[in-house]
């Protein structure tokens, strides 16, 4: 079994533990300082550790990944070229033997921002790449052992396509959300934590209640 471990969840703080071949893609979703970026950091250590390729696309070219990953594509158009390389090395990975592949992109929404010297519609053209390209990871990727972590603030369909977001099994808010951002995860009307960074709910732990948000703690 490959899982990934977040931390502690629920009141008798049981291991908070992610089995990849049940809960295919996750998305993790907060505020600014909430821990999300503390968060990613851990998986993808993780998931070295374990033996899997690790890819990294953050747009926001913050460079907290630099040497974490086998690839740190750091930019808007370096990640959605690299989410575009993985998608389209789907059919080859589908039928060829491959180490199972962590596709993390951090900040989702920043794929969007306008860089100086460009366009609107050169911005909205890479919005539609990347909504393509996560859309085949999505939708294929269970076949071609492909694990994606979309990160994003806030998970509208501005930052990840709604029939994306349905793919994440496992999913986590931390911090500060509105009710509504809450609802978006599917966790329904859930309070938010009372302390943060580092604290949030959780939806496809190992022995928690199915699809029943629990309260989770990351722990260093």
């Amino acid at each position: 079994m490959l899982t990934l471990d977040l931390g502690v969840y629920g009141p008798n703080l049981g291991s908070a533990a992610i089995d990849l071949a049940r809960t295919t893609h996750g998305l993790v979703c907060g505020s600014t300082g909430s821990g999300k970026s503390f968060l990613a950091r851990r998986l993808i250590e993780q998931a070295v550790a374990s033996g899997m390729d690790v890819s990294v696309a953050d747009p926001k070219a913050a460079g907290d990944y630099t040497g974490a990953a086998d690839v740190v594509a750091d930019g808007p158009e370096a990640s959605v070229a690299l989410l575009e390389h993985v998608a389209r090395a789907l059919p080859d990975r589908m039928t060829e033997p491959c180490d199972p592949l962590l596709m993390v992109v951090d900040e989702l929404s920043a794929v969007q921002l306008r860089v100086v010297g460009e366009t609107a519609k050169e911005a909205k053209d890479r919005v539609d790449r990347i909504h393509a390209a996560l859309g085949s990871i999505c939708l294929m990727g269970r076949s071609a052992r492909i694990h994606l972590l979309a990160i994003t603030q806030r998970a509208d369909t501005t930052a990840i396509p709604g029939w994306a977001r349905d793919q994440c099994s496992w999913r986590v808010a931390m911090g500060w959300m509105s009710p509504d951002g809450l609802r978006m995860m599917g966790f329904g009307d859930v309070a938010a934590p009372t302390a943060w960074p580092g604290h949030g709910w959780a939806v496809g732990i190992v022995g928690a209640p199915p699809g029943q948000p629990v309260p989770l703690h990351v722990t260093p």
